[in-house]
């Protein structure tokens, strides 16, 4: 496990410089996780965590071509949700290109897929089915990682910041992978 999470780390590291420093992307996004107006920290220094604020659920894990599926559903005018978008984007996009999982951050309002360049012209009524299952307030922001862990909201918005909020993210993934 340290292996992949170094890794994945040193792959991190170089894309978040190729971030920082203008190269691709479209930049915006504050790095200060206090600053309250959310943006992605650079997760290659961040360990995985414990798992804290994330829900266990009894059942199988949700697999796509054999990788666990992770999940964030938002929605444009979620405060909480555009808090969060940043740091959840880098962190899965890191397990994603190393062929660990399968993600998707769907917004719920638009109909698209944040993690792709195409723009989905509505949100898959399987997907849907799995926010409805898990989520059945319908509340953003939702996260479901595997179908075997939950969380509606954020979990350190209060305290901890992005940083823990990458942490678990990593926490959470690093468990599904080990099952």
């Amino acid at each position: 496990m340290r292996n992949r999470v170094k890794t994945i780390g040193i792959m991190v590291c170089f894309i978040s410089i190729c971030f920082l420093s203008g190269c691709g992307g479209s930049g915006g996004g504050s790095s200060d996780p206090d600053d309250g107006g959310g943006g992605a920290i650079d997760p290659f220094e961040i360990e995985p965590s414990s798992i804290q604020t994330f829900e266990p659920v009894v059942g199988d894990i949700c697999r796509e071509d054999g990788k666990p599926v992770i999940r964030m559903f938002s929605t444009t005018g979620c405060s909480h949700c555009q808090w969060v978008a940043d740091t959840y984007d880098a962190v899965v996009k890191m397990y994603v290109e190393e062929g660990l999982i399968v993600a998707y951050h769907w917004e719920l309002d638009t109909g698209d897929d944040m993690l792709t360049s195409v723009v989905e012209g509505g949100v898959p009524d399987a997907e849907m089915a799995v926010y409805n299952e898990f989520n059945p307030e319908n509340l953003v922001p939702a996260f479901i990682f595997g179908c075997r862990y939950v969380r509606i909201g954020t979990g350190h918005e209060g305290g901890g910041g992005l940083e823990a909020e990458a942490a678990e993210f990593m926490a959470v993934i690093e468990a599904l992978l080990d099952e």
